[in-house]
C-alpha cells in the first residue's frame, strides 16, 4: 500500500489511499502517534527532578516535600476547571502550546534561583499547567480518528508512551 500511495500524484488518489489505509488493522495515525507522545515526559509530574533540584541546592526534606504538596495541591484544584475549559475550547492544539509554555516558563523560574518565592511560583505555574496537556491531547486524538476509532487508536498508542517517557528521561 505504501508502494501505490507513492506513486499516486493526483490530490483525490493521495485521499483514496489514505482512507484505504486507514482501514488497515494495524494502521496508527502518525499524527496521533506523535500527539500522544508529546506530554509523556510531563505524565507523572516533574516532581522527583524538582526534588533532587531542591536537595542538591540545599533545601532540607521538609521543605522539598511542602514545596512538592503545594504543586500536586495546585494541580488537584485545576483539574476539573482544566476539563471544563479543554471541552469549551476550539483551539486545541494552541492550548496545548499555551500549557507547554507555561511549563516551560515554570521551569526557568525554578532554575533561576531556587528560593521559596520563585519555588512556589514555579510549583504554581508546573501545576497550573500539567491538568490541562492529557485531556488536550486525548481530545486532539478523539478529534483526528473519530469516536468509532478513538479506542483501538487510544489502545494502540498509550503502550509506546512508558518507552518515549524512557528515553526523554534518560
Amino acid at each position: 500500500m505504501a508502494c501505490r500511495r507513492s506513486v499516486l500524484f493526483g490530490k483525490q488518489n493521495r485521499r483514496v489511499a489514505s482512507a484505504s489505509l486507514r482501514d488497515h488493522p494495524h494502521f496508527v495515525s502518525p499524527i496521533a502517534r506523535n500527539v500522544e507522545l508529546l506530554p509523556c515526559g510531563c505524565a507523572d509530574g516533574p516532581g522527583p527532578f524538582v526534588a533532587a533540584y531542591l536537595a542538591s541546592s540545599g533545601w532540607n526534606p521538609g521543605s522539598v516535600g511542602y514545596a512538592l504538596t503545594f504543586g500536586g495541591l495546585v494541580t488537584v484544584v485545576m483539574q476539573t476547571p482544566a476539563g471544563a475549559i479543554v471541552d469549551a475550547v476550539r483551539r486545541k492544539r494552541q492550548l496545548v502550546i499555551a500549557s507547554l509554555t507555561v511549563l516551560v516558563c515554570g521551569a526557568v523560574l525554578l532554575t533561576a534561583h531556587p528560593s521559596v518565592l520563585s519555588v512556589y511560583g514555579a510549583q504554581f505555574l508546573i501545576g497550573g499547567a500539567t491538568p490541562f496537556l492529557l485531556p488536550t491531547v486525548t481530545a486532539i486524538t478523539l478529534g483526528i480518528v473519530g469516536a468509532q476509532a478513538f479506542d483501538k487508536q487510544f489502545g494502540k498508542t498509550k503502550p509506546s508512551t512508558p518507552p518515549a517517557m524512557c528515553a526523554q528521561r534518560f
